[in-house]
């Protein structure tokens, strides 16, 4: 860097602590977060990201200890109980996609 050159994107010299395999599962996360409801839209953004659903599946294991399908029925099950408390009826079943 003194010398004018920039540091290697792939290993990244320049930081204290590089983990790309955790920022991945995070993004996952995320697009799991937000896409719960539309399958479709999760595997697209899935695809954006670069690896298939069993590398994944591996990288989601280690730091929250669930797989994708496992992370996202807890999600649906939180937001069909969050619906159900504020009154919404049974069929609340259906708008998040649970038997998805």
């Amino acid at each position: 860097m003194d010398a004018g050159y920039r540091p290697c994107r792939r290993c990244r010299p320049d930081l204290l602590e590089f983990c790309p395999t955790e920022k991945l599962a995070e993004n996952a996360k995320d697009v799991m977060n937000r896409y719960f409801a539309d399958e479709d839209e999760i595997k697209k953004q899935i695809q954006r990201l670069g690896v298939n659903k069993s590398y994944l599946n591996k990288l989601l294991l280690k730091p929250y200890g669930k797989t994708m399908p496992e992370y996202l029925r807890l999600i649906r099950i939180r937001r069909a109980k969050i619906m159900l408390l504020e009154g919404a009826t049974v069929a609340v079943i259906f708008a998040v996609h649970f038997g998805a």
